[in-house]
């Protein structure tokens, strides 16, 4: 990790977003002083941790446009424990028309009115692009899917429809089986009676007496 203050954003911010008046941008960082604002702006001097945090707050901008890392990304993430403080001793200034010139208590970095802005190099994470992918992908997934379930009823109804004309083809054969066989058996009979109508008879002689 190598943590650099980026002299140059607040010149290029201010570049970005022309229609913001000065006085909205001193309010929102929490000074009266222009001659101030003109040096931030300058690179002269860095601006203060919580002059930069009102600011950050105030137009919704990461911190990281200040306070860059330009060494390795760092690998873990440092959380607040259940003691930290996020208010100096005594407190914030919660009046600004009322703060004293020189007066040490500075404002309250949350204590701001959000407003959008225009901020300059911004690059869209990858993580972002991965999920505008997957979106696209997971919605054309689910066009393919309904498409293919109603191929799939589709297809589900023509089989339903063939094997109902397979089996009533299969029936009538049965039928016709069935017929063929009760007028084997008729024919069979008939014969077989008419076998029995020409069967030559023997007859017997008696014997004279």
């Amino acid at each position: 990790m190598q943590y650099q203050y980026n002299y140059s954003f607040l010149s290029e911010w201010m570049e970005a977003n022309k229609k913001i008046s000065i006085n909205t941008i001193l309010q929102a960082i929490g000074t009266k002083s222009n001659n101030s604002l003109r040096m931030w702006e300058q690179g002269q001097c860095a601006m203060p941790v919580i002059g930069i945090l009102r600011f950050c707050n105030s137009f919704q901008i990461p911190i990281s446009a200040f306070l860059c890392n330009t060494g390795e990304p760092c690998p873990t993430e440092v959380n607040p424990s259940e003691t930290a403080l996020f208010e100096p001793e005594g407190g914030y200034t919660t009046d600004m028309a009322q703060r004293q010139p020189g007066e040490r208590r500075p404002l309250s970095p949350t204590d701001v009115t959000p407003t959008q802005s225009v901020i300059p190099n911004v690059e869209t994470s990858i993580e972002e692009n991965e999920t505008e992918v997957v979106c696209r992908a997971n919605q054309t997934e689910k066009s393919n899917n309904n498409v293919d379930v109603y191929k799939l009823i589709e297809l589900q109804k023509k089989q339903a429809e063939n094997t109902a004309c397979y089996i009533s083809q299969q029936q009538k054969m049965l039928d016709i089986i069935v017929k063929q066989q009760e007028e084997i058996d008729r024919l069979t009979k008939l014969l077989q009676e008419e076998k029995e109508r020409n069967k030559p008879r023997g007859y017997s002689i008696a014997a004279e007496p």
